[in-house]
């Protein structure tokens, strides 16, 4: 037989627990890796959820700061469209006439957005104001105080 040429052995009790011990280890390293993929999932998860709320913080920011600076650039404009009329008697017809009698720079039409400051002239008076982060009049332009 098999068994006296001792090619098969007969199982004793410990090969038996020591094989159930090589399962269970394997169970608990299984289980070790998956909690570790868990937290590093997790970190991940938080980290990138982190980068967007101070993308967010920092969008806000940048946009409290143009509006400060497109405030300061329309003052600016007023007080040029105040030398001109007290130069020329009349107020500007557009923009333009600003930069030619030289009381403005052609960069002090340029609001913190890259676009046009605009001028609404109606009857002699003005209204001066920035479309903001977009170009449509809506509720972020930022008009003369």
């Amino acid at each position: 037989s098999l068994l006296s040429l001792a090619v098969l052995k007969p199982s004793t009790k410990k090969e038996k627990a020591s094989l159930s011990a090589d399962h269970t280890g394997a169970a608990s390293q299984m289980i070790t890796v998956a909690i570790l993929l868990a937290v590093i999932a997790g970190g991940l998860f938080w980290q990138v959820s982190s980068r967007a709320k101070a993308l967010a913080i920092k969008n806000a920011g940048d946009k409290i700061v143009k509006t400060a600076y497109a405030k300061e650039g329309l003052k600016k404009i007023r007080r040029a469209m105040q030398i001109y009329i007290s130069l020329t008697g009349a107020p500007p017809t557009k923009p333009e006439d600003l930069i030619k009698q030289g009381v403005i720079e052609p960069s002090g039409l340029v609001d913190p957005w890259n676009n046009r400051y605009q001028i609404k002239f109606q009857k002699g008076n003005f209204t001066l104001f920035s479309n903001g982060p977009d170009i449509n009049l809506t509720n972020d332009n930022v008009y003369f105080p």
